[in-house]
């Protein structure tokens, strides 16, 4: 192989292990992606339906730190049934706060007020009162988007390097 073929080889081995990279870390986001939205993006399809809070409290996180999670828990009816619900949110994980912040968050679900909440049609036991996207999928999504940001530089890097050596072959 000369060095001129070395040489070209060599470069499209770059371009083509960078495009590898590129497209197996897409690959990773999309199923990280899928894992930490799929349960935001049920909660879309869940209907409305009216509730009463039977408990509003805060426990522990556990471990070192002094983190609080609220526990809202809320019965609803359909039909002649009645079920109960302990979810304010569907979120990956459960997010921690202050005993402050807890506090301030439990005050607005006091014991035996009425609240709009949400229930899925396909499993009646399920409902949230929150559709909303919690503090976790936001950074899931800034971190991810931050990835795709990098991702996208680092092509039009090896696109740009890859034009310079076309046209100082010629």
């Amino acid at each position: 192989m000369s060095g001129q073929n070395l040489k070209s080889f060599l470069n499209r081995l770059k371009i083509y292990s960078t495009l590898w990279i590129i497209f197996h870390l897409i690959l990773i986001l999309g199923i990280i992606g899928f894992i930490v939205f799929r349960p935001t993006a049920l909660m879309w399809n869940y209907q409305p339906i009216d509730g009463v809070i039977i408990q509003s409290d805060m426990e522990s996180c556990g471990g070192a730190g002094d983190g609080y999670y609220p526990v809202v828990k809320f019965s609803y009816s359909i039909g002649d049934r009645t079920y109960l619900s302990g979810d304010l949110r569907r979120d990956f994980a459960r997010m921690c706060y202050s005993k402050q912040e807890a506090a301030e968050l439990l005050k607005q679900y006091p014991v035996g007020t009425p609240v709009h909440s949400w229930f899925d049609p396909d499993k009646l036991r399920i409902a949230v009162i929150d559709r909303s996207f919690g503090a976790i999928q936001w950074g899931v999504f800034l971190v991810a988007g931050g990835f795709m940001v990098i991702l996208l530089l680092a092509a039009l890097f090896v696109r740009s390097n890859r034009i310079k050596l076309q046209t100082s072959k010629h």
